[in-house]
């Protein structure tokens, strides 16, 4: 395997020293230093135009201004009117002490909420609320919750689309703008047609290829870099990069360059990234050369004079940065313009990249916000459980009281009966009257049969014989009951028909304890 490696590279290297062999004297003294170059140029060549914008929208945090909304009382919605015609009013006696509710910022945002509750799709959010539930001290704590919610979703959306949703949305624009401007030169903007190069010859080689004019745009460089002229025909940047040139100052630069920029495209093949702009960048720093001899020190990119100049001679071709190295503004490593545009490129990656970052944790934090909403809202369906009435309030029977009442209804059998009292008497017109509740009691001893043995011990006990329960029993009376202090034969259902009462109210005191 690796003596196989071996073989094919040394088959390339056999190969690139032909070419080198067949070619002119002095041919691509420049090759390396033009592929950089060409790195560079391909790179502001592949603008992108399909990075993704902003995507998120208000959905969620609307759907929170309506659960807001829908949460509060009813004297809130009231004062935002739901038809189109209404709230003429608006902005009207905002000069006034207190201000009307409609000079309020966030009038219409209130009032588009209070609408859009109207509509049929929203049915079931304005009638989630349990009735009056508004009103009571836990639905304005539910209210109150719900309206910070909103307030926060709100503020997170502002400043979504205050500071990252343009960085999202500019971004393949920013990217076209600093790439044309690094090949062509800055633009006026906005351009009349297509980009133009804003470099030129105008002087001598050595002239334009130096001071203000280096690094003008990665167009000019190269030319400054490769092209051939009267005095160097040979091809500084390697094999069928350019044509032979006339002269310096009658050359075109669309013609030459264009050519050149042609050959770029088969020796790099950049990725739109900032780690990418950055590497080439340092790519470029490293190529740069220090030249120290007669005359002037300089930072050359190519091959110049013993004398510095980077023209005027046969095989000769720089460009000298050394003016352009030096930065005019606080932050830039160089006052090279393509090479500024470029670095900002690659910052304005970086901030896109955040963005996005940034949009998605906006995304997660409205939702779970909306989500927060939407639990409290449903908590206001929850109708309060009716009280139940204590047992100090209760009806509370005073026998005394009853007896009282009852007496002074003797003689008066309609009266005593529609007033609760028992009615012990032959007639409607001859009795006497029992306390209230007591009516039955002497009945169920007439139904039962013991009134026969009334005074007839063994009689009342007879009555029992072949019973399951005893129907009468020799006992003492109650209140209103005839001789109630005797022993009487009276019917044992009274005694059971205290007893359940005693038991149906001993119930309802467990009842109310749990």
């Amino acid at each position: 395997m690796y003596k196989g490696r071996s073989e094919v590279v040394l088959l390339l290297i056999l190969t690139t020293r032909i070419n080198f062999a067949n070619a002119a004297a002095g041919e691509a003294k420049n090759i390396r230093e033009f592929h950089i170059l060409c790195n560079l140029v391909e790179l502001c060549k592949k603008a992108p135009t399909n990075l993704a914008g902003s995507s998120l929208t208000d959905a969620a945090v609307q759907a929170i201004e309506l659960i807001n909304m829908s949460a509060s009382t009813d004297e809130w919605q009231n004062q935002f009117p739901t038809l189109p015609n209404d709230g003429a009013e608006a902005n009207q006696g905002c000069d006034k002490q207190p201000k009307p509710i409609s000079c309020h910022e966030n009038y219409e945002k209130w009032r588009t909420a209070r609408t859009q509750l109207e509509q049929p799709a929203n049915k079931e959010i304005k009638q989630t609320p349990a009735k009056g539930i508004q009103n009571t001290a836990y639905g304005r704590r539910v209210q109150t919750q719900i309206a910070a919610i909103a307030i926060e979703a709100q503020g997170i959306y502002v400043t979504y689309s205050k500071n990252t949703a343009p960085t999202l949305d500019d971004i393949n624009n920013k990217l076209k703008v600093h790439f044309e401007n690094a090949l062509y030169g800055v633009q006026t903007r906005p351009l009349n047609g297509a980009a133009v190069d804003k470099w030129q010859a105008s002087g001598t080689r050595t002239d334009d290829c130096k001071a203000s004019k280096a690094g003008i745009s990665l167009r000019g460089d190269l030319m400054c870099l490769c092209a051939q002229d009267d005095s160097l025909s040979q091809t500084m940047c390697g094999p069928s990069v350019t044509a032979a040139g006339g002269n310096w100052q009658t050359n075109t630069i669309a013609g030459q360059v264009n050519s050149m920029v042609s050959r770029c495209q088969s020796k790099a093949k950049p990725d739109v990234s900032s780690a990418y702009i950055r590497k080439a960048l340092n790519d470029f720093t490293a190529a740069l050369k220090s030249r120290a001899g007669s005359g002037a020190d300089n930072v050359l990119l190519g091959t110049g004079h013993t004398n510095g100049n980077c023209g005027g001679q046969a095989n000769v071709a720089c460009v000298d940065y050394t003016q352009a190295l030096v930065p005019k503004e606080d932050r830039r490593l160089n006052d090279i313009k393509w090479y500024t545009e470029l670095d900002d490129a690659a910052e304005a990656l970086d901030n896109y990249t955040a963005a996005m970052a940034e949009e998605k944790a906006a995304q997660t934090k409205i939702h779970k916000l909306k989500q927060e909403a939407e639990r409290l809202f449903q908590t206001l369906k929850v109708q309060d459980p009716a009280a139940i009435q204590p047992i100090s309030q209760l009806p509370r029977i005073d026998p005394l009281e009853s007896k009282k009442k009852c007496e002074q209804f003797h003689n008066k059998s309609k009266e005593c009966t529609e007033n609760g009292c028992k009615w012990n008497g032959k007639t409607e017109t001859a009795g006497t009257t029992g306390k209230e509740g007591t009516a039955g009691t002497n009945e169920g001893a007439t139904a039962t049969g013991c009134e026969k043995h009334f005074t007839d011990e063994n009689g009342c006990k007879k009555m029992n014989e072949g019973k399951d329960k005893p129907v009468c029993g020799w006992k003492k009376g109650g209140e209103g009951d005839k001789d109630k202090d005797e022993l009487r034969c009276r019917s044992s259902s009274f005694l059971v028909t205290n007893k359940f009462a005693l038991s149906v109210v001993s119930a309802a005191f467990v009842a109310l304890l749990f």
